[in-house]
């Protein structure tokens, strides 16, 4: 047989087993938060996903495979489309013979139910605004932040589930969100220069806590969100995402440590720490611009204080 031909053979096969073992191996992340934005999962490892502006009014399938299924329900408030009520499960599988059935409601949280009973496929673990879960069999992980009166999801599997994966992470019905060069013109607002400082507030102090490497093209991308939510929402608690994303982000390199748990509880206590601060800056720079929002304010010429509270 011609040697080239076999060494030709050999290469595509090995090809094939890469791209396999990479599919199994190397994740991707679907991101649906704020007001909401989504970034859906990106084609294949290595490339990133554009940004689109979501207007759902009604319960979507976020992701359904045969190991996870999520819905959400957003609601229009006054030009707002915030994540309000989510329902997830984690289906049975041989080895594990319980659903873990997890439901949170901005409304109603007592009836909540956020933790993943013994006998499921995944566990959870986290407290306060941010909760992780993860397959026990699966290369698949779920982050969710409650922000008070709305959630942040963040969804990581394998590109081989990715692909056998339906909802709106894999097929949207939703408007390309522009970069800030290219946004279509709109009026500008006089609140423009403060709402640019406050994203400015929340994104210098999450790259502070930075210590090795940063994500150009996601801080880039969040401070484009963040604009728009503030521009379209004037309620500045849309800004803490920032924290939450830039420093999450900052330990994936470690998603395949013995540890890594460890690390995003660590993370998870950082960034509440660091939203705090951001928040007493953000609360002080509003008061000092006169933009307040006030009863008989024009609301698209200021901004709400930040209520931790909520």
């Amino acid at each position: 047989m011609n040697r080239d031909f076999i060494i030709a053979v050999i290469l595509v096969l090995s090809s094939c087993f890469l791209y396999e073992t990479n599919a199994f191996n190397k994740t991707g992340s679907c991101h649906y938060f704020s007001d909401p934005h989504l970034e859906p999962f990106p084609a294949q490892p290595g490339m990133t996903a554009n940004m689109y502006i979501c207007r759902p009014n009604c319960t979507e399938i976020l992701i359904r495979n045969d190991f996870l299924e999520i819905y959400v329900t957003s609601r229009s408030t006054a030009g707002k489309y915030f994540i309000v009520e989510y329902t997830m499960v984690f289906f049975p599988t041989k080895k594990y013979s319980s659903p873990c059935v997890i439901t949170a409601n901005v409304d109603n949280p007592s009836i909540s139910s956020l933790t993943c009973p013994s006998g499921s496929p995944a566990d959870s673990f986290g407290s306060g605004p941010q909760r992780h879960y993860f397959h026990l069999t699966k290369n698949i992980k779920v982050d969710i932040e409650d922000a008070g009166t709305f959630y942040n999801i963040l969804i990581t599997q394998s590109f081989h589930l990715i692909a056998q994966s339906t909802g709106i992470c894999i097929n949207w019905d939703c408007e390309l969100e522009y970069s800030s060069a290219k946004r279509k013109k709109r009026q500008i607002q006089s609140s423009d220069s403060i709402i640019s400082q406050v994203c400015s507030i929340f994104i210098n102090s999450a790259q502070g806590k930075i210590t090795d490497g940063m994500n150009k093209n996601l801080i880039e991308a969040q401070r484009v969100a963040c604009e728009y939510d503030l521009n379209t929402t004037r309620d500045p608690r849309c800004a803490r995402h920032v924290v939450t994303s830039i420093l999450r982000d900052s330990v994936n390199k470690y998603e395949n440590d013995d540890n890594f748990q460890d690390r995003l509880l660590e993370i998870d206590a950082l960034t509440e720490e660091t939203i705090k601060q951001a928040n007493q800056d953000a609360n002080n720079l509003i008061q000092q611009s006169g933009f307040v929002c006030q009863s008989d304010t024009d609301q698209n010429q200021c901004l709400q204080l930040i209520d931790d509270t909520k």
